[in-house]
């Protein structure tokens, strides 16, 4: 959901916007967490092999990359890029686990 259109959503519906619930578009994005998301597109996922369970992304080559696209600040870019896929892990968990129950014979 866009910023736009929760702010139409809470129209329609007579509400006022709560500040927690705007969501965050991508120009309210400090320029280090822009080069994560851009950083994280280059790097490959990671998966374990039996149960194909994300396990991140890998790392190797991380140097090469933030030197190929012009990155001066390595540590806040490695900082938010760490939140990202420590996101995407979650979510991927949380997925595996939702499948689980619905496939039956499976604890």
């Amino acid at each position: 959901m866009t910023k736009d259109s929760y702010f139409e959503m809470c129209e329609a519906l007579g509400a006022n916007p709560i500040e927690s619930e705007i969501p965050v578009d991508e120009e309210d994005l400090c320029i280090e967490a822009l080069q994560a998301f851009e950083v994280s597109s280059f790097l490959p996922d990671r998966y374990e092999g039996m149960s194909g369970m994300y396990l991140g992304k890998d790392m190797g080559g991380i140097g090469d990359i933030l030197d190929v696209l012009g990155i001066q600040d390595r540590y806040h870019v490695l900082l938010f890029l760490r939140v990202i896929i420590n996101e995407k892990i979650a979510q991927s968990a949380e997925q595996q686990k939702s499948k689980s129950k619905s496939t039956p014979g499976m604890p």
